[in-house]
């Protein structure tokens, strides 16, 4: 299961991709996107704005990783999580720095729909 890329494919909640793929998940790719304004406008047929993407560490992204515990943990998912690293390949310390965020959020993640509700928990 890859929560990035699910957020740039089709931009559905953790927790509804999980309840799908539930017994079906071996383990999580843990990275995240930005979406980002890169210059260019797009003519034709119409003018419109062109996004680029680019794959950051877990806490610099649009994807919420509280979230994403939150479901796999409704989800009973036991399983592994793995960080890709290919976001900078010059240092280990940012791969030790994603760890260390991913652990916090999947402590701050509820096991469980509890009060105060929030955007993912209600």
């Amino acid at each position: 299961y890859d929560p990035a890329n699910t957020l740039i494919e089709g931009g559905l909640r953790p927790r509804s991709e999980v309840e799908v793929m539930k017994d079906y998940i071996a383990y999580v790719h843990a990275k995240n996107v930005a979406f980002f304004f890169d210059g260019n406008i797009a003519e034709n047929p119409v003018i419109r704005t062109i996004w680029a993407r680019k794959s950051v560490p877990p806490s610099a992204g649009a994807l919420d990783w509280v979230e994403v515990f939150f479901a796999l943990k409704n989800g009973s998912f036991d399983g592994f999580v793995s960080v890709e690293e290919f976001f900078n390949p010059q240092s280990l310390h940012l791969v030790e720095e994603a760890l260390a965020f991913l652990k916090e959020c999947e402590k701050a993640s509820p096991a469980k729909p509890v009060a105060p509700f929030t955007k993912f928990n209600d």
